[in-house]
């Protein structure tokens, strides 16, 4: 019997259910603007839009409660060796699910809280706004899947530096 090899950009396109381009976020009223997701456990996505196919990044952030930036040669080298569309995978399984999640990945980006330091070189993409959407989705094993994920994106994107693990381009961490 032949073995199926999954494909991440598969894999992945099985938890693309629900959009909110961040373009159409009024960061003024974070809470408001994502009110319709819910507060259940899920795995969260942020690719780059369909009209974008350059990401350029820079020394700066508007994360400004960032402890600290990524320098330049890391992040290109990081676009070097990820998927290109594909760049964040996260989870939610606190009191607040997605909702949550979502709420503190949002505001982080902008400097109105410290506490969501996964997914911070996505803060780096020069006019992220306009190139960015983030993708959503319920599941009952968030953690599982963003490992299989994250797995996923390893085996077909390693690392040339020998690293066997080379995440998505704001993941950082195993």
């Amino acid at each position: 019997m032949k073995k199926v090899i999954m494909s991440f950009e598969v894999e992945v396109s099985k938890y693309k259910k629900n959009i909110i381009s961040l373009s159409k976020i009024n960061y003024e009223k974070i809470s408001e603007s994502i009110n319709s997701i819910p507060k259940t456990e899920g795995i969260y996505i942020v690719c780059l839009n369909k009209n974008e196919q350059n990401i350029e990044v820079s020394e700066t952030t508007t994360a400004t409660k960032c402890k600290k930036l990524y320098t330049i040669d890391d992040l290109k080298q990081k676009l070097l060796t990820c998927h290109r569309n594909i760049l964040y995978i996260g989870k939610a399984n606190s009191k607040d699910g997605l909702r949550g999640r979502i709420r503190l990945l949002l505001r982080y980006s902008i400097g109105k809280t410290q506490n969501h330091d996964g997914g911070k070189a996505l803060w780096q993409i020069k006019n992220w706004n306009d190139k960015l959407d983030l993708y959503w989705c319920e599941t009952s094993n968030s953690r599982e899947i963003e490992q299989k994920l994250l797995v996923l994106h390893s085996k077909e994107f390693p690392n040339t530096n020998g690293d066997s693990f080379c995440y998505p381009f704001a993941n950082w961490q195993r």
